[in-house]
């Protein structure tokens, strides 16, 4: 319950402040026959962890100084509510969609449907398949599962792996997946490690996580090392671990770069996460809304192929995150300050 309000305060916040944001004398403004304000609608996946927030206070923020009025709508983790919202949209006149959608596959038709009404599409994060879309932006998803990877085996001592991916329906979870397996493969083929187990979280659900470990540890199997696709899959897994005594033992990579995962870096019962610059990645979006809204060309650096078509793309890099590094690549960028990393750590696991 608790989190559901939250959910409705931010969007309450998050409209108050495109309207109350200075939007006069834009820097984003390049000559005439741009729309005054363009509308953007938001279709977000959910607002049920931490990253998807910051991300759309980031969005929000960015489109309302650029001069665009937004309109948010939540779909809590339901695509069909997801595809109603869509629609709604449409019908309000929105120039530009940018989706975060539930499911990679079950959101074309809603999709589709933007397009053949004019409305350009951008895909937050995750891809939308078999159908146009205008850009897809993201990180290196590829190269993000190879850190995971990389920070495993590079920390692991003994061979028995979990591995705990996400939702089946989000593209990104097998983009991770083929990533951190191109590097750990070679060490299973060798022996060096072995996978013990292997689950998916519908809907990202990190309870999924939790209960993964408990079925390992009460049959008596050591987990050597686990990769949690998300920092509260890894939450949950460090929970059912620090439960049962075996924290200590088990090396725990994430990643998303959430604050508890840095709090759990410093504290020693996860050994890596993922960081990921939200920020900027808004900020490069609501610029391609804006620029898409008036028919202006918009940056790329790759193309993806949806089961469409070879969709542009625009990727951004990532950085493992581990006690080694926290120092310079979080706390002193000031991602988080060492206070707000600190606070009530000890608390944590009592």
């Amino acid at each position: 319950m608790d989190t559901l309000k939250r959910a409705g305060t931010l969007l309450v916040i998050s409209f108050l402040m495109v309207a109350l944001l200075d939007t006069g004398g834009h820097d984003a403004k390049e000559g005439s026959g741009q729309k005054d304000r363009p509308l953007v609608g938001i279709a977000m996946c959910s607002l049920l962890t931490e990253r998807w927030y910051k991300d759309l206070e980031a969005l929000t923020a960015e489109l309302g100084r650029l001069g665009a009025d937004v309109i948010v709508q939540n779909a809590n983790n339901q695509q069909n509510l997801q595809n109603q919202q869509i629609e709604n949209l449409i019908e309000k006149g929105i120039d530009v969609l940018v989706v975060i959608p539930v499911s990679s596959t079950a959101c074309r038709r809603a999709v589709a449907k933007a397009k053949d009404a004019g409305v350009r599409v951008i895909a937050y994060e995750r891809v939308v398949l078999q159908t146009d879309i205008d850009l897809y932006i993201s990180f290196d998803n590829i190269n993000l599962g190879r850190q995971m990877g990389q920070g495993l085996l590079r920390h692991m001592q003994g061979v028995n792996v979990l591995l705990i991916n996400g939702d089946r329906e989000d593209k990104n979870s097998e983009v991770y997946k083929e990533g951190y397996m191109e590097v750990l493969q070679p060490a299973v083929d060798t022996g060096s490690i072995q996978i013990i187990g292997e689950v998916w979280a519908e809907n990202w659900t990190k309870e999924v996580a939790y209960d993964a470990v408990e079925s390992q540890l009460a049959r008596g199997v050591g987990i050597h090392g686990i990769i949690a696709e998300n920092d509260s899959l890894a939450e949950m897994a460090i929970q059912a671990l620090s439960e049962r005594g075996a924290v200590n033992e088990t090396v725990v990579v994430g990643q998303d770069g959430d604050l508890g995962a840095y709090q759990r870096i410093v504290l020693g019962v996860q050994t890596a996460t993922v960081y990921k610059d939200y920020e900027v990645l808004a900020h490069k979006a609501a610029l391609a809304a804006y620029r898409l809204a008036n028919d202006r060309p918009i940056s790329t650096n790759g193309t993806i192929n949806n089961g469409y078509g070879d969709i542009p793309c625009y990727y951004l890099d990532t950085t493992l995150i581990t006690k080694n590094n926290i120092q310079r690549e979080i706390i002193e960028a000031k991602v988080y300050s060492e206070e707000e990393i600190c606070r009530n750590i000890q608390r944590i696991y009592d």
